[in-house]
């Protein structure tokens, strides 16, 4: 399908994309790490604290 969005919103939209897929990228490396899916995907408070802090570290 399509999907259309305002273009006053279109950057918002374009990084918040950006970062979710960044976010499941990381996510989808822990899983091939031999982490457990439940908590990684959707990620819970302490998933999202981890990610923030090694992307932080870069």
């Amino acid at each position: 399908g399509a999907v259309v969005i305002p273009a006053a919103m279109l950057e918002e939209v374009a990084q918040a994309a950006a970062e979710q897929e960044r976010m499941e990228d990381w996510i989808m490396g822990e899983v091939e790490k031999g982490h457990a899916l439940p908590g990684l995907y959707p990620p819970n408070e302490e998933t999202r604290a981890r990610y923030e802090r090694e992307r932080e570290r870069g």
